[in-house]
């Protein structure tokens, strides 16, 4: 059982989180690879050890580039809505402008030359007061609206520039992440011959749980029997099906099959599920692990779970009690 985490909030805390991350990682690799090691022969529990946490250290990156995306994905969402509700604001004021542009004219109309020149225009001076009082009255409601439709535009505008902001500062964590993407997928490939190396020479033997889950109908049941037909399917972090999961999307993706929508993060899937206790678990549930959350599976009845557990590990049941656990959450359908 693994991992998942959210991104360190500062760029310089970031930097020292995932320098510290490297140095365990790297730490678990060398003394896994070189030379010496294979001299020393170590037993296949410590390489299983080594192994386990070289992986840990993969899967808390992995959850926080998932939540990087899935909080990106959100602010471009709201930052959409928020132009689509400008739209009208913005044609609104291109309106007033095309009428302050003919009152003006009215203005200059009537009133451009002599008094003279303008009583004689409108006919008699009652018929003159009447036109300016009419100009005037429109002049009025026009510098009114003028000043409540710029009011909305320069707030809607603030929140434009406040989305802007952050979206620019999700996008440098998204950069930061991609570099780390590709340290991701060089230690990917060396935790692969690491697993080569821990049976053998062999590809590593996952036994099959042959539990089935019994029958449940509604929602819960849909994502139950989701899951359990991903058995099988390898681990792709960042991946949420078809064909490939990591933790939090493959119970994103059972979940959504029954018409729930949950974020493709472990941690915020606890944040919106509502809080059960063990006594009141139930299949389809989500099981959340380790203390800062960052591993979860599904629960389907016999104490098992059915779970993305790591790089090289494919969708499997599990008991469980194979790692600590932080709570349980039941997805609500809306």
């Amino acid at each position: 059982m693994r991992s998942c985490r959210t991104l360190a909030a500062s760029p310089a805390r970031r930097a020292a989180r995932r320098a510290a991350g490297a140095a365990l990682l790297g730490a678990a690799l060398a003394g896994l690879l070189a030379p010496g090691a294979a001299a020393a022969k170590p037993s296949p529990g410590q390489l299983a050890q080594q192994l386990g946490a070289a992986a840990q250290q993969l899967e808390t990156v992995i959850e926080q580039y998932n939540g990087t995306q899935v909080r990106l994905a959100a602010t471009q969402a709201r930052k959409a809505a928020l132009l689509a509700q400008m739209a009208p604001v913005q044609a609104a004021m291109g309106e007033l402008e095309k009428r302050i542009g003919r009152y003006s004219a009215s203005l200059y109309e009537h009133l451009d030359g002599s008094p003279l020149t303008a009583l004689i225009a409108a006919g008699s001076p009652r018929t003159l007061l009447d036109q300016l009082t009419i100009l005037d009255h429109l002049s009025w409601v026009t510098r009114r609206e003028v000043g409540a439709l710029d009011q909305v535009q320069q707030r809607y505008e603030q929140q434009q520039a406040d989305l802007d902001a952050l979206l620019a500062q999700q996008r440098v964590q998204r950069a930061d992440l991609a570099i780390k993407r590709a340290e991701i997928e060089t230690q990917i490939e060396q935790l692969s011959r690491l697993r080569y190396t821990l049976y053998g020479g062999r590809l590593p033997y996952f036994p099959h749980d042959r539990y089935v889950p019994p029958y449940l109908p509604g929602p819960a049941g849909i994502a139950i029997r989701y899951a359990y037909g991903q058995l099988g399917r390898p681990y792709q972090w960042g991946a949420a099906g078809p064909e490939s999961y990591d933790c939090s999307g493959l119970t994103m993706a059972a979940w959504h099959a029954a018409g729930v929508s949950l974020p493709h993060s472990a941690a915020m899937q606890w944040a919106q599920v509502a809080h059960v206790s063990r006594a009141d678990l139930q299949p389809g549930d989500l099981v959340f692990y380790y203390g800062n959350i960052h591993h979860v599976g599904m629960y389907v009845g016999d104490d098992r779970i059915i779970h993305a557990p790591t790089v090289g590990e494919p969708v499997s049941i599990a008991p469980i009690d194979e790692a600590p656990i932080h709570g349980y959450g039941r997805p609500v359908p809306g």
